[in-house]
């Protein structure tokens, strides 16, 4: 069976080189035949993308640059007609079209791109603007592609919001995310797991999340589900204190002590609560903690509550506690994690866009 064509798109028609996407061969991880073939300028490309502009740079000593630079010159010092330099990836490295996309952008090739994108394909086009760092490069049409999508940040489903904010730069979005994953989630197997906090399912964060990220969310995440912990846990020693009487209708009345400890030791160890092992319960995301011990306090609050109310002030103390701590969350930095420049809401003007940012300036 003959082989077929690879697709050529000529992002730059006269560009001095071709990225070249071809089969990866599982076994030996081997290129192989080409799938993709986009022509494009390596000055593009080294203006947008500090990635490439390392690779393919004037200055840089990369093999690759070393062999477009030759190409160049044989091409137009000794006028020998040659073919544009070819920097081979594999097809499966990225999704083809949202590099292509990325291409396009930098290229100012913008008049055939959609105006909307589906959320795997904004997904698909940030990893790639990650890899090859041209983020930036890619403004307004990040922005554009983003806003369909803004107001279902929050929805289950679309937890790769995360890196898409991340990667762009969406401050508000970014902070509303990274606090609602420490609540929810919990690290599993070198990444990290998020879910709504209701049920024990959930669903791994995308692995193009760089790991200080991770890192940063599993260790507020263990800070919120120990603070959690130690509140049932107290409320729990208290109770088991053989030596203290909580009932405050009668005296040395340890009746109702026993039934509540009894009810929370039975509840607490089916939930997977009790006993705590080194390290906290695992697999459970500080709100899914905090609700079930909640529930559980609350039956026994409303089981109790009209036979001996006033025995249950700790057990409301408590719950006052646990209500809390979810809120006691804090998003995290974006500007200690930022891939490139953060969007802000108040844009330069047009009487300022000839004046350098303070960290550009320099001296005359």
């Amino acid at each position: 069976m003959a082989e077929s064509k690879p697709i050529r798109v000529e992002i730059c028609p006269h560009g001095d080189m071709e990225i070249v996407l071809k089969e990866r061969d599982p076994n030996t991880d081997f290129l192989g035949a080409a799938k993709y073939i986009l022509q494009v300028s390596s000055t593009q490309l080294c203006t947008g993308s500090t990635v490439f502009r390392a690779m393919l740079g004037p200055n840089s000593r990369f093999e690759e640059a070393a062999m477009l630079r030759e190409n160049k010159r044989q091409q137009f010092v000794e006028a020998v007609d040659q073919k544009p330099f070819q920097l081979s990836l594999g097809a499966d490295d990225h999704n083809p079209t949202a590099l292509a996309a990325v291409l396009y952008v930098l290229h100012a090739r913008t008049e055939t791109l959609p105006k909307t994108l589906p959320f795997d394909a904004l997904v698909a086009v940030a990893v790639v603007c990650d890899y090859y760092d041209c983020a930036t490069a890619l403004r307004p049409w990040d922005e554009m592609w983003m806003e369909p999508w803004r107001e279902h940040a929050e929805e289950d489903g679309f937890e790769s919001w995360l890196l898409v904010s991340w990667v762009f730069g969406v401050q508000e979005i970014f902070d509303t995310l990274t606090k609602k994953f420490a609540v929810n989630g919990y690290a599993k197997g070198g990444g990290f797991h998020v879910g709504d906090g209701r049920r024990r399912s959930t669903v791994p964060l995308h692995d193009g999340i760089p790991e200080k990220i991770i890192k940063a969310l599993t260790e507020q995440s263990n800070r919120l589900r120990d603070q959690v912990v130690s509140t049932y846990l107290e409320l729990y020693k208290a109770y088991e204190d053989i030596e203290k009487c909580h009932c405050q209708i009668l005296s040395g009345y340890d009746i109702c002590d026993y039934r509540i400890l009894g009810i929370l030791h039975i509840e607490l160890q089916a939930e997977g609560l009790l006993p705590v092992a080194s390290g906290g319960p695992q697999g459970m995301a500080p709100a899914y903690i905090a609700r079930t011990v909640v529930g559980r306090l609350e039956s026994i609050s409303k089981h109790l509550r009209q036979i001996h109310g006033l025995c249950l002030t700790k057990i409301d103390e408590c719950l006052a506690r646990l209500s809390s701590i979810p809120d006691a969350a804090e998003p995290l930095p974006l500007s200690s994690f930022a891939k490139g420049s953060i969007i802000k809401k108040d844009s330069r003007s047009w009487e300022d866009l000839l004046s350098l940012d303070d960290d550009m300036a320099v001296d005359e």
